[in-house]
């Protein structure tokens, strides 16, 4: 993440985007075959709290959600 800032404000930038890793597991290429074997449930997050190692070099973000539907 470090290079990817210094670089942006080499560049005159003021943001970055982090793309989010793929969510589907091993040897499965749908989302079909995930909703067969796993449950959706939908919720909004109450809080998020965020930090990061003192080096920069990891991001911990945990959420409390309040779930709206099963």
């Amino acid at each position: 993440m470090r290079e990817a800032v210094l670089k942006a404000k080499a560049s005159g930038r003021y943001q970055i985007e982090i793309p989010p890793p793929q969510i589907t597991p091993t040897g499965v290429d749908n989302l079909y075959t995930i909703g067969a074997s796993y449950a959706v449930i939908v919720a909004h997050p109450l809080q998020i709290a965020t930090s990061m190692t003192a080096d920069g070099s990891v991001i911990t973000t945990w959420y409390k959600l309040k779930v709206t539907e099963c």
